[in-house]
Order: structure tokens, then C-alpha cells, then sequence
């Protein structure tokens, strides 16, 4: 994990990188009270024999931390020029606007940008898997008060802008 991302504070970097350890060691219990999902990525552990309840805290478990090691490993560099085939949109400016719109406005903890059949799309976590469950998550910025507010107070717009601004594109190629 890289040891600071430009548009967070250092303090805020450590209390975030203490949450996921957090999240981690949770996981670890819950993974070792059931052994058929040890060692699974967490859309592997929707297909597991588990029972409902077990297998959803599960999943939500193991996914909240791919989806914390996604954010920070979307902001080793800032490198916005690769061409990507932006979905629904006709430019990287559009493709940026959408995913300030829905950061701001969307339902989720998470914003993805995500690679689908329909091309690059960016939406809330909820909405990523509602309506494209095929697509396979790139990047992410964490949407959760944990990650912006002792930096931004309650200016969320902000903070997702200055996110977006340094989010690596080209780990997306």
C-alpha cells in the first residue's frame, strides 16, 4: 500500500489504514468460523454452500476491504491521458463530470469505475452491481465519512474532486 495519497492528510492516511487492518481482522474471524470460504475472492463467496445470512456478512466483509485495497491502490499516479472507451460519454471531461455527479449524489460507500461489456462506467457501489454485475472493478474512491471528513468536513464535493484529479488511469490500460 503506498504511504500517502496527495489530497489526504498523513493523520488521515493512518486512521484509514487502521480501519482496514480493523476490517482485515474481523474477516479473519469470520473466514475461519467457515472453512468453505477461506482463501475466496469475495465473488467466489456468493457461490459458496453457505447459508444466506453468513454468506451476505461474508461477501459484504471481504468485499469492503478489496474494495478499501482498490482506493488505495488507485492513486499511485496521476496520469489522466490513456484513451479509454468511456461509456455513455463522448470525453474524458464528460467521463469526470458523471463521476463527480454520481460520487455526490449516488446511494453507495463507494464510487467504482469499473470495465463492463458497455465499456468504462462509473457508478455508486450499489449501482455497479444492480445494474452491471459483470463488470470487473478498476479503480474506486471511498465514499465513507471515515475517508474525507477529518480532512474536508462535510464538503464531500471537494473531496471527491481533489480524488478524481489524481485517480492513475493507466491503471485502467
Amino acid at each position: 500500500m503506498k504511504d500517502s495519497i496527495p489530497f489526504l492528510s498523513r493523520d488521515n492516511i493512518v486512521k484509514h489504514k487502521e480501519y482496514l487492518k480493523r476490517l482485515k481482522l474481523e474477516y479473519a474471524i469470520i473466514e475461519k468460523s467457515y472453512a468453505d470460504i477461506y482463501g475466496l475472492p469475495s465473488d467466489k463467496i456468493l457461490k459458496s454452500n453457505l447459508e444466506r445470512r453468513a454468506k451476505l456478512e461474508a461477501y459484504a466483509s471481504k468485499l469492503e476491504i478489496e474494495l478499501h485495497e482498490l482506493f488505495f491502490s488507485s492513486f499511485f499516479e496521476k496520469n489522466m491521458k490513456a484513451k479509454l472507451p468511456f461509456y455513455n460519454n463522448s470525453s474524458q471531461a464528460g467521463f469526470l463530470y458523471e463521476a463527480e455527479r454520481e460520487a455526490v449524489l449516488g446511494d453507495g460507500l463507494f464510487l467504482i469505475i469499473c470495465k463492463s461489456n458497455k465499456g468504462v462506467i462509473c457508478k455508486s457501489l450499489i449501482r455497479t452491481y444492480a445494474e452491471f454485475p459483470e463488470s470487473k472493478p478498476l479503480l474506486c474512491i471511498d465514499l465513507c465519512e471515515h475517508s474525507y471528513f477529518s480532512d474536508y468536513s462535510f464538503d464531500k464535493r471537494r473531496y471527491v474532486r481533489e480524488a478524481l484529479l489524481h485517480l492513475n488511469f493507466n491503471k485502467m490500460n
